[in-house]
């Protein structure tokens, strides 16, 4: 129950902070571009370097990439959490994604990645102090897949 209310609240923070980004631009610019940014561009947007990293690494040198879509997101729970007692419940979020890998113009390799992102506030059942900064989030790879 607690894996299905934080993947909603994580879900919903990203659909509410797209939405936010989406009107400030379009108001602080004074015009209506008409364009849509989704979440899965939020997201791209902020593993970006990461995901950079790991391309780089996988191949050995510097390749173009586009990440193309999130397949799957699923929440991962290590520990338990007992009413009443200190907890040590931790967890983190598992993304299945597709990137392309290569320049567009020249056969592109489409290729499936299994990431971990973790953060202090992701699956604690200890209240965090809110804050304004982004920071502690730990983005690490758990499978790649090549396409041959």
């Amino acid at each position: 129950m607690i894996k299905k209310i934080l993947l909603g609240v994580f879900v919903s923070c990203l659909i509410l902070s797209t939405s936010t980004l989406v009107n400030a631009n379009d108001q602080a610019s004074g015009s209506s571009r008409g364009y849509y940014i989704s979440t899965e561009d939020v997201l791209f947007s902020l593993i970006s370097p990461k995901l950079d990293q790991i391309v780089k690494e996988q191949y050995g040198k510097q390749m173009i990439f586009n990440p193309l879509k999130v397949q799957e997101v699923n929440y991962v729970s290590k520990g338990t959490a007992e009413k009443g007692e200190e907890s040590n419940y931790s967890g983190w979020i598992e993304i299945h994604m597709l990137v392309m890998v290569g320049d567009p113009s020249e056969n592109p390799k489409i290729d499936g990645l299994v990431i971990k992102i973790d953060a202090p506030n992701i699956g604690t059942t200890k209240p965090t102090p809110p804050s304004n900064e982004i920071k502690d989030i730990e983005v690490d790879l758990v499978k790649y897949y090549k396409q041959d």
